[in-house]
């Protein structure tokens, strides 16, 4: 009966991947996988100005998507990926009226809003 272990070449290949990614490990000044730093990698997570007109349409339009009830009070946090098209990752300060009795309640949610060009879509 013969047996064939995976294990330890798998794990040679995480530590080696591990060393290759480690400053000062002839990679020069390009912080490790050749990423040079303050460079985005494609397809990573950008921080956006929480102001910038297009984040607070994002945010307006997953609002609008939750029901007439709520409402945006401010986008705590931004972000934008670029996929096919572009994904903003918000977080939002809301409130939503309720009953007359009950009043109005602010929460914090964190929503995803995909923008995709037409051509995209096909």
């Amino acid at each position: 009966m013969s047996t064939t272990t995976t294990t330890p070449v798998l794990a040679l290949l995480f530590l080696a991947g591990l060393v290759a990614s480690q400053p000062g490990n002839g990679a020069g000044n390009r912080g490790g996988l050749g990423r040079r730093p303050g460079v985005p990698m494609p397809g990573g997570l950008r921080p956006s100005n929480v102001n910038d007109a297009t984040i607070q349409s994002a945010a307006n339009t997953a609002v609008q998507r939750l029901g007439s009830e709520y409402s945006l009070i401010r986008v705590n946090s931004a972000s934008t990926q670029v996929v096919a098209g572009t994904l903003y990752h918000l977080e939002l300060a809301v409130s939503k009226t309720t009953s007359s009795q009950t009043g109005v309640k602010n929460f914090t949610c964190n929503v995803k809003v995909v923008e995709q060009p037409v051509d995209v879509l096909h």
